[in-house]
């Protein structure tokens, strides 16, 4: 089951690795164009 839905994390890390890449990611991308905002 962890390994079907994470993927990239090859499965080792069950649902942890899952939501920890995605979380960062949003922000990731998020935060270029928040911070220019702020700013702005």
């Amino acid at each position: 089951m962890a390994p079907l839905p994470s993927g990239l994390p090859s499965g080792i890390p069950t649902g942890i690795p899952s939501d920890m890449p995605t979380i960062p990611t949003n922000p990731a991308g998020t935060a270029l164009p928040v911070t220019p905002t702020l700013p702005v």
